[in-house]
């Protein structure tokens, strides 16, 4: 039997991009860095959420110090539906709790 908490986090836990896409880890663990206040970020920002991490101070150095292509990061940031987007949003809010 369902829970309806375990219906409505159904579509978050599922669109994991590394198991739907092979979003690499790196990647993944790097975003999720990136989004240290995931609660000021909106929608817009995850419609467009490559150009709203590379306008972040200090990007491109963070990226080069965790050895991250930034161009592929980019791009593969770039191929994510919303939904995956959101799931890392997710992950940034459990990894950056604001209480």
């Amino acid at each position: 039997m369902f829970s309806r908490l375990d219906i409505l986090n159904g579509p978050i836990i599922n669109c994991d991009p590394r198991i739907t896409r092979g979003f690499p880890e790196a990647f993944y663990q790097f975003v999720v860095s990136r989004l240290e206040l995931p609660k000021r970020v909106l929608t817009a920002d995850l419609l467009d959420l490559s150009n709203y991490l590379a306008g972040q101070a200090g990007f491109g150095e963070a990226a080069l110090q965790a050895g991250i292509d930034t161009a592929a990061l980019l791009e593969a940031i770039e191929a994510l539906p919303f939904t995956e987007r959101l799931m890392l949003l997710d992950a940034a809010e459990e990894r950056h709790p604001m209480w």
